[in-house]
């Protein structure tokens, strides 16, 4: 039968204190690419969509591709801490790549003249280092599945 967890074991259960820091930090993250949103919208009174604003348009872009990308970094870092897939330093260099490239991706986002004047670097490092963050976490995940055919 599969093994329940009870209470007094809930309370002992691993802290995963490395994938409950950067959880922490995509929320603020989070938070500072919706205010941009909101403060634009607010001032701009443009209560859906984005109005043909071109600098609304690249901060919602920014905003919609953190959230398709921090959920499952958050999902694989945890699940590595878990499983102790990758020693808990590396998990913590992983965990803040992925952090600093967010940040440089959304900064990129913000400045509606750096996008157009070509200058994307942030974008094109912050997609790169998120990329390989991923791709890290889900190879230590699936780098012991000799174990499935055991």
């Amino acid at each position: 039968s599969p093994t329940m967890f009870h209470a007094s074991e809930l309370r002992t259960s691993p802290k995963l204190p490395c994938t409950k820091f950067v959880a922490g930090m995509c929320g603020l993250i989070f938070f500072v690419l919706s205010a941009g949103i909101i403060v634009i919208r607010r001032g701009q009174k443009i209560p859906d969509g984005t109005g043909k604003n071109k600098t609304l348009g690249r901060r919602v872009r920014g905003h919609a591709n953190f959230c398709e990308n921090a959920p499952l970094a958050i999902v694989l870092l945890g699940l590595c801490e878990l499983n102790q897939a990758l020693p808990l330093d590396v998990l913590k260099v992983v965990g803040a790549c992925f952090l600093a490239a967010r940040v440089l991706h959304g900064w990129a986002f913000w400045d509606v003249q750096k996008l157009s004047s070509g200058l994307l670097t942030g974008r094109v490092v912050g997609t790169v280092f998120s990329q390989v963050c991923i791709v890290t976490l889900a190879l230590a995940l699936l780098a012991p599945l000799d174990s499935l055919f055991k």
